[in-house]
């Protein structure tokens, strides 16, 4: 399993998508894991953890009629049993939480420069600068906001990921190549197959 942390702007999904095409694994990302939720039939019971986004822990538990830990825990658990045993890329949702103590588990948290994150939203998007820079710092904010919610850790700590990346001026496959030459030498992935480019 192979999980990406990101914060806005650092093309993550794209990453995330090279990677997996690279790997030959399944991809899962906020539309791929909303799906299989609702194949397996538990999205409905926990639709904020798989569109990411962040609630108020103490009112959502209020209505819920649970604890703040039970709904924390019951994420955990259910997307654990959703993709147990499965090799795949994953994107967001506290994979790197989730996973932990996998042998076979590598967690990667992507960074780069405030003024190339605000950039590439602008353009992706079609924003003024002046959004794009509020909507980085909002969707951070709220991933930060998510991540504490549902882990109890904070969002972006070098010492919940294996590779901590700024990839400020790099191509999404200089990215990736790093990635890779990082994976190969981890004893647990050698049976990785990586396509030759």
């Amino acid at each position: 399993m192979i999980t990406i942390a990101r914060q806005c702007g650092c093309g993550g999904e794209e990453i995330g998508r090279l990677l997996s095409e690279t790997c030959s694994l399944p991809f899962y990302d906020k539309k791929a894991l909303i799906a299989l939720a609702k194949e397996k039939g538990i999205y409905e019971s926990m639709p904020n953890f798989f569109s990411e986004k962040p609630i108020n822990s103490l009112l959502y538990a209020i209505a819920a009629g649970e604890s703040v830990t039970k709904l924390g825990t019951g994420a955990v658990e259910q997307v654990r049993d959703m993709l147990a045993r499965q090799s795949a890329v994953m994107i967001g949702r506290c994979g790197n939480y989730i996973f932990r103590g996998e042998p076979k588990l590598l967690r990667i948290f992507l960074g780069a420069d405030i003024e190339q994150r605000i950039a590439t939203i602008q353009e992706k998007h079609k924003l003024a600068k002046h959004r794009a820079k509020v909507l980085v710092q909002e969707t951070d904010e709220q991933r930060a906001a998510f991540h504490k919610y549902y882990t109890g850790e904070s969002w972006g700590q070098a010492q919940y990921y294996d590779i901590c990346l700024n990839i400020t001026g790099m191509t999404k496959e200089q990215v990736v190549k790093i990635i890779l030459e990082y994976v190969q030498q981890m004893p647990s992935f050698l049976t990785l197959e990586i396509k030759k480019k």
